[in-house]
């Protein structure tokens, strides 16, 4: 489904770019009624200037210029890089023309005269830049809503597999079984503690079930889920892995994240890593201002575990979709960490 999206948005933009250029080079043809090349009545080779211009501008502008400056809302930037541009081009056009015409740049008259010609690249007949402008801006933002809409619907599939394993992590027969085996050990030997371990399972099921129709969450709130998390871990693994949450920051009520991001990190960390009593693994989750890090040192099991690596790729295209940040992976010898870009506002999905 999502190759047959990306061929129907090729086969459109190119349809686009086609009637672009047709219209174009109608405009051309009606404009001076004639054959576009011959230059009896017009001094130099204005049409096919033209046409070039269109052409450079066209492309500079929807892929250059609005991306870098009006997509980023830098409008004066983006006003200034015209107006340079503009300048560029009819100075080009006039120095073609003075050569042409075989005459001297010796008046201001003559250049203000020629400013003013049905030549100019800017004022005359053709008008390219304009048009080019007019054309560009259109184009741009249509192609840009086209592949949105691309990208958006391959977000939600993304988004839907995740919570899928998620929900698969947190009701799979291991998990469930392991959870409540280690719920019947606390019963026998400390009832107080098994009533606590009780309550926190059933906190993470609520949590997971009522945050999976969420695109994110407070981090506050997945920070409270994980204390969840890494409690039922503490008490099945006892002191083989030990958790370590460090947070520099007093903002944490002003950030998102998607949910169960953090869990699914120390997940792979438990799934692939091994712990001992004599030796245990640290696993450090640190928040500072706009990034949370989880690090531990790596360890891997001798047994190979499976797994389809699915779990951080699907993280990493909604961070990048929904915070245009880039998550960050350290994956070395001897340690690994996961650098997650904080959310503060986000384009709906």
């Amino acid at each position: 489904m999502q190759l047959k999206s990306l061929k129907r948005t090729h086969i459109i933009e190119g349809v686009i770019h086609l009637l672009i250029w047709f219209v174009f080079f109608s405009s051309i043809n009606i404009s001076w009624a004639q054959n576009w090349f011959d230059t009896e009545n017009k001094i130099g080779p204005v049409a096919p200037l033209a046409a070039i211009t269109f052409f450079i501008f066209f492309y500079l502008n929807a892929f250059y210029l609005i991306p870098k400056y009006l997509k980023m809302r830098k409008w004066i930037h983006y006003g200034v890089a015209l107006l340079i541009v503009f300048v560029v081009f009819e100075v080009v056009r006039l120095l073609l023309h003075f050569a042409f015409a075989k005459t001297e740049l010796n008046t201001m008259a003559a250049i203000l005269n020629e400013l003013q010609s049905q030549d100019s690249l800017i004022f005359g007949k053709l008008n390219p830049l304009i048009s080019s402008l007019q054309f560009s801006l259109v184009y741009r933002f249509t192609r840009d809503w086209i592949v949105n809409n691309v990208v958006i619907d391959r977000l939600k599939t993304e988004k839907l597999q995740m919570e899928l394993s998620v929900l698969k992590a947190q009701i799979n027969p291991h998990f469930l079984f392991n959870s409540l085996n280690a719920l019947d050990d606390l019963i026998d030997r400390n009832p107080g503690q098994a009533k606590k371990y009780l309550n926190r399972l059933s906190k993470i099921y609520r949590y997971t079930l009522t945050s999976m129709d969420e695109d994110v969450v407070s981090l506050e709130d997945e920070l409270d889920f994980i204390d969840d998390y890494i409690f039922l871990l503490e008490e099945r693994f006892g002191g083989m892995y030990v958790f370590e949450k460090d947070i520099q920051t007093e903002s944490v009520h002003k950030y998102l994240i998607p949910p169960a991001s953090l869990q699914l990190l120390l997940e792979n960390a438990v799934k692939h890593n091994y712990g001992s009593l004599e030796e245990p693994l640290k696993i450090t989750i640190l928040v500072v201002e706009n990034e949370i890090k989880v690090h531990h040192l790596k360890r891997l099991k001798r047994t190979e575990v499976e797994s389809t690596g699915k779990g951080l790729e699907n993280i990493k295209k909604r961070f990048q979709f929904l915070s245009n940040k880039s998550v960050q992976v350290e994956d070395t010898e001897t340690h690994f960490s996961v650098k997650l870009p904080l959310i503060k506002n986000i384009r709906p999905i």
